[in-house]
């Protein structure tokens, strides 16, 4: 099985670091909100805010995905950018298969205020 690939930041005027491993939706979401975490310390313009997390993806194949299509992806916005990395790195029909998981989702033994917070923090993989 292959690691899941993590985040870290030092802090968040500190630019974010998308590290090697496979990517999630919930890595995915880490990365987005860690990423726009630093624009608003630095002041990042919005034109500027691609070419300046780039570099911060440290998987070699992110790194050479972001290679062969720079100037695309410099020249779109952030939000294009997310959805562009969700699109080509993300599982296939990773979506549907949370909205299953969602949609049959028990409590179980679980106290209810917790699994539903889970619940929610999947659901906000879908939509936020």
């Amino acid at each position: 099985m292959t690691k899941s690939a993590k985040v870290e930041q030092a802090a968040p005027n500190k630019l974010p670091k998308l590290l090697a491993g496979e990517l999630t939706p919930e890595t995915a979401q880490e990365w987005e909100i860690a990423c726009t975490t630093y624009f608003m310390h630095r002041d990042v313009e919005a034109k500027d805010q691609v070419r300046m997390i780039a570099f911060g993806m440290l998987d070699p194949r992110l790194h050479t995905w972001y290679l062969t299509q720079r100037a695309t992806l410099d020249q779109g916005t952030f939000e294009e950018y997310v959805a562009t990395l969700k699109k080509d790195w993300l599982e296939s029909h990773w979506a549907t298969k949370l909205k299953k998981k969602v949609l049959g989702s028990h409590q179980g033994t679980q106290r209810f205020y917790e699994w539903a917070l889970d619940l929610q923090n999947l659901n906000a993989l879908l939509y936020g």
